[in-house]
């Protein structure tokens, strides 16, 4: 699944509470225009869900929350992996 968040500053936790490994993607502003350049007010948050058969689970995702990934870890690709 993949989220839009405002931060780089993420956890994504389950419903108990136990947190799930995710990836942070710079988003970028204008594929259209000449000068391409990730935005630093938006990223993509990617990670894997689980859910049982006709079913539901409840995934948190809190901003501003944990470590901030470093700039230098951020994937800088224009291609959605996760959609």
């Amino acid at each position: 699944m993949s989220v839009r968040v405002s931060s780089r500053n993420v956890r994504i936790l389950d419903s108990s509470n136990s947190e799930i490994p995710c990836q942070v993607d710079a988003v970028w502003r204008d594929l259209s225009a000449a000068a391409l350049a990730p935005s630093t007010a938006e990223f993509l948050v990617s990670f894997v869900v689980e859910v049982p058969p006709l079913g539901i689970t409840t995934y948190f995702v809190l901003i501003g929350h944990g470590n901030a990934v470093p700039e230098r870890e951020i994937t800088k690709s224009n291609r959605n992996i996760m959609q």
